[in-house]
């Protein structure tokens, strides 16, 4: 039986909604708090992607491996954003499966944005209760 990669929507600040092709379900934004001394009054909010994106896909598979992604149930979620403010956006893409996860959190990845999708990973981060580092080989992160 082929396995495939499940779509799942999610936005950083809340919590995941899964998805299969037939399905599309949008959430609400979860705000962040007041804190004082802060000022979130410049912060902008960007929704999570609702459709599956293959060329995405493509990248993932060839960048993180078939096997990895077709030996368990992986689910990613995915946003779009020019972050370098080159008119190509960058997609920040969150893994979640057994192969993907451990102790220490997901894995984030972050892709580069072309004219014709998408290129190779700019970075993979993991996180841990909200921060965020980067780790030194695609080895140390315990899967991949």
């Amino acid at each position: 039986m082929k396995s495939w990669i499940k779509f799942s929507l999610s936005l950083f600040c809340s919590g995941t909604v899964f998805l299969n092709p037939n399905l599309v379900q949008a959430q609400e934004f979860e705000r962040l708090p007041e804190v004082p001394g802060i000022d979130t009054s410049q912060v902008q909010y960007v929704r999570g992607e609702t459709v599956r994106d293959r060329n995405l896909e493509r990248v993932i598979i060839r960048e993180v491996g078939r096997d990895i992604i077709d030996e368990v149930e992986t689910v990613y979620n995915y946003h779009k954003i020019d972050l370098n403010s080159d008119g190509y956006d960058e997609a920040l893409v969150t893994l979640r499966g057994r192969a993907v996860c451990g102790t220490g959190g997901c894995i984030t990845l972050i892709i580069q944005g072309t004219s014709s999708g998408y290129g190779s990973i700019l970075a993979v981060l993991a996180s841990v209760r909200y921060i965020w580092y980067p780790p030194k080989s695609p080895l140390e992160r315990g899967g991949l």
